[in-house]
């Protein structure tokens, strides 16, 4: 094995994310929108102001990216299943792929709920950050956990 390729890689990957997260900027940048909802029988208007892509299509992509790292990965935990236990991490690699497609699964469904009034834009955005935030934490749990 060859570190210095092996480091290359790292390296050209995370150049990779961070020319798309670059051209995603530019190209469509978040700008700051305003959504105006008044609750039936309400005589008060609540406005919330997020900032969001005019397109999906970013999303969209970062999701079906992270859908192939988690196939690649998958791939990878079962042809490691066969090496020495002392360098055998396919079953924490395994659950990892496990929680991340979960996570991942929950965000698109939270996603995709209607988010036409204050409470449910609300809600809507409150369960993709707690997802995201709980993807996170079981990631190092999964990863940490076994070497204690």
């Amino acid at each position: 094995v060859n570190i210095s390729l092996m480091h290359l890689q790292v390296v050209g990957f995370a150049a990779l994310m961070l020319i798309y997260v670059i051209v995603w900027t530019l190209v469509d940048p978040r700008i700051a929108t305003q959504s105006a909802f008044m609750e039936q029988g309400e005589s008060e208007v609540l406005i919330i102001t997020n900032c969001r892509s005019d397109s999906d299509v970013w999303y969209i992509l970062a999701c079906s990216f992270q859908g192939l790292l988690l196939i690649v990965s998958l791939v990878m935990a079962i042809q490691s299943r066969k090496a020495k236990q002392y360098f055998n991490e396919s079953q924490s690699l395994a659950w990892m792929v496990f929680s991340h497609t979960f996570f991942l699964l929950l965000r698109a469904m939270a996603r995709s709920l209607p988010a036409d009034t204050f409470a449910a834009s609300n809600i809507q955005s409150g369960c993709i950050s707690v997802f995201l935030s709980l993807d996170a934490l079981s990631s190092l749990v999964i990863y940490f956990s076994p070497k204690f």
